[in-house]
């Protein structure tokens, strides 16, 4: 297996192995088959296009999350590493550093560096 798949499925591992994707999971039946504080029950497909959206926006984090394990990067850096727009690298490093899973770490060439913290590589590795 190549190395970039082998990272892909420890990224998936990591994802279904998580807090969010695994609340989202068991909360499928009460979410779906009984009423909400509005009296009104969630259409499956919606839950499951919730579902779907939280999973990858999870895998996406921990792809750029083991970006920066090793070395700071920048959001540039890491779009090239993972063939994203810079844009959607940063939106995602924004809701990292609001976790506290990533913080600055200096810039290059005009660019802020971002590295994984302690609770970062900890949430990376499923701890």
């Amino acid at each position: 297996m190549s190395k970039k798949l082998s990272e892909r499925m420890d990224a998936a591992q990591t994802v279904m192995d998580g807090e969010r994707v695994r609340w989202l999971l068991g909360k499928k039946i009460p979410l779906t088959q009984g009423e909400n504080v509005f009296g009104k029950q969630m259409a499956e497909n919606r839950y499951d296009l919730i579902l779907m959206n939280a999973a990858s926006a999870e895998f996406t984090r921990t792809m750029i999350l083991e970006e920066v394990l090793d070395k700071p990067k920048s959001c540039v850096e890491v779009a090239e590493a993972l063939d994203m727009e810079p844009s959607e690298v940063l939106r995602h490093f924004i809701a990292l550093r609001k976790w506290r899973y990533v913080e600055d770490a200096g810039e290059k060439k005009g660019y802020l560096l971002f590295k994984a913290t302690t609770q970062g590589r900890a949430a990376c590795e499923g701890v």
